[in-house]
């Protein structure tokens, strides 16, 4: 077996190990833990053909964002491998060893599909694909926010609308594990069943329910939300609307873009304190800016200007995303003072693993899981980052 070990502040799920050692071998985590203690404490460190110092550092468990458009001037609308290859290498620069490929709805869909899937049995140069989510088509238009109309789709009749459904499941060819829908559209319930059924993960999404329609979808399988407060129905004390029955409902988990923008950090702290750590995933929903310099730049033919973090549409005042990646944003929440650091990793890693479904292999630093970890600053500046056992940075 092939091993070798990082020392350093090891980041756990309950707590922040200060003299705390990783063992990596063959691509998994052997120990992770108290420096010097293996197993029940008594065993010393194994000999490891190479011991990386990280003391003054973090030891995190790789992050994991379930909603990826773009990154290092690409988008996954590009449709081509290589797009993928590049947003993943990004990624990887920045901490992120897992992700799902984000996109909407197309006539280009095919060939989206179809660079994803290679992606995921191909590999990348960088963080591991995990699927697709695809934001619509069966959204709302009122919430479509940066969505074109030209993709978003109604639900034609309940059987065309299964068998459109599974057009797109068939076209995807097993990459789709997330869909964005809008429970109150009609025929919305039964396609969310049936995405259930296919072990599609639906997340409330670019919705304009009302808090019962919500509801209705919850109980149809809906178990995620798409960034929480962002094109969705708002909090109203007469009308709670979507956002409050998320909020209310343990059943389902969120994704939150806590960059300070997307969200004023009274709201950030509002949903931390209602949902709790373990029931929010905190995401980019990055554009092909992230990773670059601040400037002006084209998703879906539509010029954006990415500036501080932000990326918002030429002369509209149109969030559509952000140009940063999820080591930025965990940075953020912290200094934000509404979660601690060990708090926030979880958030980036653990969580979207649960949401997943992947949280026995991914989202912690914990024995006989894949070994993807990074090595950060107290900035979160990241400065190595291992996935599968192979150090990419």
């Amino acid at each position: 077996m092939i091993m070798f070990a990082l020392k350093g502040a090891v980041i756990t799920p309950k707590e922040i190990i200060k003299d705390g050692v990783v063992v990596v071998g063959d691509g998994k985590i052997v120990y992770a833990g108290v420096s010097g203690h293996m197993g029940s404490g008594l065993e010393p460190d194994p000999i490891c053909a190479t011991v990386i110092d990280c003391r003054g550092k973090y030891i995190s468990p790789g992050f994991i964002d379930v909603h990826v458009q773009g990154a290092g001037g690409y988008d996954i609308l590009d449709g081509t491998y290589d797009a993928v290859n590049a947003i993943a290498k990004t990624l990887a620069k920045n901490g992120v060893t897992a992700f799902l490929a984000t996109t909407v709805y197309s006539k280009r869909g095919q060939a989206l599909f179809c660079a994803v899937k290679e992606a995921m049995e191909k590999g990348t140069d960088g963080a591991e694909v995990l699927g697709t989510h695809l934001e619509g088509p069966f959204i709302s238009p009122a919430k479509r926010g940066m969505i074109k109309p030209e993709n978003i789709k109604k639900v034609p009749g309940t059987k065309k609308g299964a068998r459109h459904l599974f057009d797109i499941i068939d076209a995807c060819d097993g990459s789709l594990k997330m869909m964005t829908i809008a429970p109150e559209i009609p025929g919305a319930i039964d396609i969310i069943k049936k995405l259930k059924k296919n072990k599609v993960v639906a997340a409330i999404g670019h919705t304009n329910a009302t808090y019962e329609e919500a509801l209705k979808g919850f109980d149809a399988g809906i178990t995620h939300a798409t960034h929480m407060f962002n094109a969705m129905s708002a909090l109203h004390h007469r009308k709670p609307g979507a956002a409050g029955a998320i909020l209310t409902d343990d059943r389902v988990s969120a994704q939150l873009i806590a960059d300070g923008k997307h969200l004023h950090p009274a709201v950030v702290k509002l949903v931390v304190k209602q949902k709790g750590p373990d029931k929010i995933a905190l995401i980019t929903d990055s554009m092909s800016a992230a990773g670059l310099p601040d400037g002006k730049y084209v998703y879906n033919g539509l010029k954006y200007e990415a500036k501080n973090g932000l990326a918002v549409y030429c002369g509209a005042d149109t969030f559509i995303g952000t140009a940063l990646t999820l080591n930025k944003i965990v940075k953020r929440i912290v200094d934000m003072g509404i979660v601690d650091l060990k708090d926030a990793v979880r958030m980036a890693s653990l969580v979207p693993a649960k949401v997943l479904g992947i949280e026995k292999k991914k989202g912690s630093l914990e024995v006989g899981k894949d070994a993807d970890i990074v090595v950060m600053d107290k900035n979160c500046n990241v400065k190595t980052t291992i996935i599968a056992g192979e150090i990419i940075k």
